[in-house]
Order: C-alpha cells, then structure tokens, then sequence
C-alpha cells in the first residue's frame, strides 16, 4: 500500500510518528505478523510463543511484577500496525488509484459514498462528522470527511482529518470505511476540475437556510461546489432539539421515496419562503416564491447521482434518548449520548503523537519523569470567551466549578464503594481504582482565558493544575491546531469531569471521561 502512495499523508506522518521497537521485540513482531510459510508456521509461533514468555517473565521483574502491563503495550504495539495494514486494504477497495484525482469520479472504486459539509467550531464538526459517519455506516456508503477547519485561527485554515484522529483506529473498530476528501482531490492542486454537488439540505429543514459554509468546509479548496435540494418534513428528538436519525436515514435509503418527494418539490416548487404576515397566502406566485440557493425547477436532484450523496449540515441530527442516569446540575445535551456516539463517536481517538504530547505535558504539569507516575486526577473545562454574553453578561462562577468538582469526588467513591452495582452501561469500562481516594485526585484544568488573568490566580490559590499552552510554547512548537487537540486529550484522561453549560468541546470530553475511563461527569451551575 504504502509502495504506491495510496495515502502518503497518512504513510509519511506514521513513519514519523511511531514509536521505534524495542530491539529484542522486532522479530518476534514481525514473525507473529506475517509468518513466511506453512511448513514453518507451527515451529516459528512455538519458538516465538516461548521466546515472548521468557521476554514477560523478564519484563515483569522489570517492571515491579507488572507483566500484565507489559504484555497489554506489546499488544497495543502489534495491533496498531494490524489496524494499519486492514484500514490500507479498505482503501484499496474503494480508491481507483494511489495518488488524488483532478475529480471526486476519476478516484472513486466500486463502492457508494456519503459526504457532508460543516460550519461552527471544531467541537461542532466533530459532532456533526461523527453523525456523519453514523449515517453512513446506516446506508452501508464509505464516507469521505471533509477537512477541519481552524475558523478562530490562521484565516480559517484547514486540517485534513487524518492529521487530527487515528482513522486506521477507527476503522479497526468500527469498520466503517472513512477516507479523507484530500485522498479524492488535492486541496488548492492546479489541475482539479470544478465540480458541482448536489446536497439534501437537512438544514434548511431545522434553521430555515441551507448550509453555505462552503468556504469554512474546505469544499471550494477542492473545486467542490455545491447545491441544495430541500428535504420532507422529519419528526424531531423527544427533547425537540433535533431532527431524529430513524426517519432520515429511512428516507436516504428509500430511492423510491426519494424519486417521490423530488417530484412533490418540483410540483410545489419547494422549499418555499413563509408568506409575510397580512398578505393572503392565495397570491403568493409558489415559483417566485422559492427560498434563496434553492432551485427545484432546473437544479439537478441528489437522486441522479446514487454513488454519491451528500448531507450539507448533520449536525442537527440526533438520537430521541432519556436523561442521562446520574444528576446533575444541568443536563448535558442528552440526545449526544445516543447510538451515534456509542458506535461512532468514542471510536475516534487521536493521533498517537497527539496521546505522547499530552503525557510529555502531564509530566511536567506534576513534575514526575515517567508516564506511569502521573497521578489520578478530575479534568476540568472552564470556557470562558463569549459565553459571558450566555447568562446575564455573567460567567460561570468559580464556586460552581468548585462544588461541581466536590460533586465529582463524591460520585466517584460511591462508584468505587459499590464496584459491583450496575452503574453505568456495559459498553463502559469499569472505573479504575488507584491508591489514592477520590477526595484526594489532584485537579487538572484547561480554559480558553489567557494566562495571567485573575482566574489563572484563582486557579492557583485552590492548588488546581492549569494547562498553560503560552508556557509550554505550544504554537511555536507545534502548530495552532495543538492546543485544542492537547486540551481534549488531557481532559480526557480524568477519573471525572466538570464541564461548561452548552459548551461542545465539555459535552465531547465528558463523554470521552465516561466511555474511556468508566469516570463521571458533572456540569458546572451556571448561577
């Protein structure tokens, strides 16, 4: 795979990345990988199968008896490039060829695709990308993400997705095939021809406009164009924020119905704008009366193209799903935690770099030499920025963060007291227990207010650790996409959580908390 470049971003950035292996594992690796013959396959594994036990036993006098650890990371090592090798094959399915294309159809295989615009912060990509994904893995099409884009720094610069999350990871979990729009088209390549693309507009449905972020989605980089084609009427959460999954997927999977609804709009001319208040409906003329970007009369309708849709905004999607099970102050987006999340959203894991930045920042935040010795913590998100302007030109008081965090401790010990009592769902892991108490996990915190600030004071005065990107030099040494990537990792690797109301990037790292650490999450009152 890597011999023909089929995805040379993705083959260089491994290279670069990946840790060297220990000299004794190398071969035993390498061996158990790809085993050279039949003939030779009994006697290899035996040889290896003993040599890799005499390495654990070595390992665990080693490691202070920790052979479990030891034989969990050889493991992890393995399956990383196992996980490599099956997402190359997946891509050698659906890409004609090793290099982008000047258009999406010269590079696209055999399979059907989905693809999706975004807008908003990259919190909201995320979560309009993961119900993406989700739609996609519904429809059975491979999906091609668009990049993310940086919209609060560097004039709105993009990141293709593979350089922010570990799509071989991904796809080894949830064999959903994912592939990078900048492996169809090269963004800014002088020979990409202009193409047009039609949409169904989910967004229009839920916001009244379609979606036309085109520049902030990092389409128009590729020469992608697009245009809108109205949806039918769907029926929204329990909770009313958000149109409900089943019917749209029904409907994107029901070419019939498909063919049905572009006829219906076509004949009423929809979507049509509402009619000003005193004037009588009945002289309204429909075909003047379509909403801008719309054009149901000429436009060509998304059905003409079966091995491409495209979705312009699935952030607006959901599941219809309770509360969560445990209280809190302030409900966190429950429609968030639906089967989006749990087959798609708690899949998407960074790069490994990523995961080694943050324990290089952990260290030196609790001034210990090994990852291993970095104590149990609660993460804690404050956002600030424009949230004042949110509850009465006021922020979220410290005090909140504070009871919420005690509110943390709590839960976490009676989580702890009663380990066998059904507390959380089974697609979580069990909560870890160390040989600390919860009262007495240090505080982990990360904010979007500038360093030197009075909160920065406050942080301290309460013995709070705070992620400090300006002192760590982050930008310089990293780039501008690294300080949020770092912030979710590091928040992600609490025992609990304490989150901003409506924040997305709390809602992401309380889910993360939960679904990777077995831990707990609390919103901070707002009040």
């Amino acid at each position: 795979m890597s011999g023909d470049h089929r995805y040379t971003a993705l083959d260089h950035h491994a290279a670069a990345s990946a840790p060297p292996a220990p000299p004794p594992l190398a071969r035993l690796r390498n061996l158990i990988a790809s085993p050279s013959s039949t003939a030779r396959s009994r006697r290899t594994l035996a040889i290896a199968a003993t040599s890799i036990g005499i390495l654990i036993i070595v390992a665990a006098a080693l490691h202070g008896g920790r052979a479990q650890d030891f034989a969990a990371g050889f493991a992890a090592r393995r399956g990383r490039h196992g996980a490599g090798r099956a997402y190359e094959g997946m891509l050698e399915t659906v890409l004609r060829y090793g290099e982008p294309q000047t258009e999406l159809k010269k590079q696209m295989g055999d399979a059907r695709f989905l693809t999706g615009m975004l807008f908003g912060g990259q919190s909201n990509q995320l979560l309009a990308l993961i119900n993406l994904l989700f739609i996609g893995k519904e429809l059975g099409r491979a999906v091609i993400v668009p990049p993310l884009t940086g919209i609060h720094f560097g004039a709105g610069q993009h990141r293709p997705f593979h350089l922010v999350y570990d799509l071989p990871r991904f796809y080894s979990l949830t064999n959903i095939p994912t592939v990078p729009l900048s492996s169809f088209k090269t963004p800014g390549g002088p020979g990409n021809v202009d193409e047009r693309v039609t949409c169904w507009s989910l967004m229009e449905k839920y916001t009244g406009a379609p979606n036309v972020h085109a520049v902030e989605t990092g389409f128009e980089e590729h020469k992608i164009f697009t245009d809108f084609w109205a949806v039918p009427p769907f029926p929204r959460s329990s909770e009313g924020a958000v149109l409900e999954f089943g019917p749209v997927v029904d409907f994107l999977s029901n070419t019939t119905a498909q063919l049905e609804w572009v006829a219906t709009t076509r004949r009423e001319y929809l979507p049509q704008k509402s009619v000003p208040k005193g004037v009588e409906p009945s002289t309204v003329v429909a075909e003047d009366n379509v909403k801008p970007f719309f054009d149901p009369v000429h436009g060509v309708p998304p059905t003409e193209d079966d091995q491409l849709m495209c979705l312009d905004a699935t952030f607006y999607v959901g599941d219809s799903v309770p509360p969560p099970p445990y209280p809190q102050h302030v409900p966190l987006d429950p429609w968030r935690v639906g089967r989006a999340w749990k087959e798609v959203g708690q899949h998407l894991h960074w790069l490994p770099e990523v995961e080694e930045h943050a324990n290089d920042y952990l260290k030196a935040l609790f001034s210990v030499k090994r990852a291993k010795d970095i104590p149990p913590y609660i993460s804690v998100h404050v956002r600030r920025g424009d949230f004042k302007a949110f509850h009465g030109n006021t922020y979220t008081p410290l005090s909140s963060y504070v009871s919420a965090v005690a509110d943390v401790r709590t839960q976490l010990q009676a989580r702890l007291d009663r380990p066998s009592s059904p507390t959380s769902l089974s697609d979580k892991p069990s909560l870890r227990a160390f040989p600390i108490p919860p009262a007495e996990y240090a505080v982990v915190v990360t904010t979007d207010e500038p360093p030197g600030s009075d909160l920065y004071v406050e942080l301290a005065e309460l013995g709070w650790h705070v992620v400090d990107h300006d002192a760590q030099r982050t930008v310089e040494r990293l780039g501008e996409w690294y300080p949020a990537m770092l912030d979710g990792e590091i928040l992600s690797r609490g025992q609990g959580f304490v989150g901003t109301q409506w924040s997305t990037f709390s809602m992401l790292s309380g889910n993360r908390v939960e679904y990777w650490q077995g831990g707990v999450q609390v919103v901070a009152n707002p009040r």
